[in-house]
């Protein structure tokens, strides 16, 4: 211990943080920085980004066609890429499905299904207006 007086267990905090116990009976906490847990090989504690990046390159694409007057085929895309990403967090493992898991598995694929379908239907079922 230190000569300076200090609040209780500060000294112990400082010194578990460099790694080095302030004493014998007092616990050692080593926290690993991100990089050295991917050098590890512990890759689940990093979410997968290629589930999201997928379901959004199909909805950009839906995206284009709407912007191009093509909105049927659009929204059907767009409907059809939150139906990819319910389908996605249904079959993926949970240390790969990334970004697209926010609540439990049978809310996520339950609300994805529901929304992409209805967005698919709604798109095949407006009437076509067209512009001269």
């Amino acid at each position: 211990m230190n000569d300076r007086s200090t609040a209780p267990g500060e000294d112990d905090l400082a010194q578990d943080l460099s790694g080095q116990p302030a004493d014998a009976s007092g616990p050692a906490t080593i926290v690993a920085a991100p990089e050295e847990a991917l050098a590890r090989g512990r890759r689940s504690e990093v979410l997968s980004p290629w589930p999201l990046l997928a379901v959004l390159a199909v909805f950009a694409i839906g995206i284009l066609l709407v912007v191009n007057w093509h909105w049927r085929r659009g929204s059907v895309l767009i409907g059809g890429a939150v139906v990819l990403a319910g389908g996605l967090r249904l079959i993926l493992p949970p240390k790969w499905v990334g970004l697209l898991k926010v609540r439990n598995k049978a809310f996520d694929v339950a609300l994805m299904a529901g929304l992409g379908v209805a967005i698919m239907v709604l798109g095949m079922a407006v009437p076509g207006v067209y512009v001269p």
